[in-house]
């Protein structure tokens, strides 16, 4: 969903199939951001 300032995404926790839900925060370091989308993410301020 977006990038903050000090290295935290937020994402959406329903998309794909990991049978959760709701959104969730998680250090940005460990994903893997593919696709041209993903530099066009905006910048959150938690």
């Amino acid at each position: 969903m977006g990038l903050t300032e000090d290295g935290w995404a937020e994402a959406d926790l329903e998309l794909g199939n990991t049978g959760l839900s709701g959104t969730g925060w998680v250090d940005a370091q460990t994903l893997n951001l593919n696709g041209s989308a993903c530099s066009q993410l905006p910048r959150l301020d938690p």
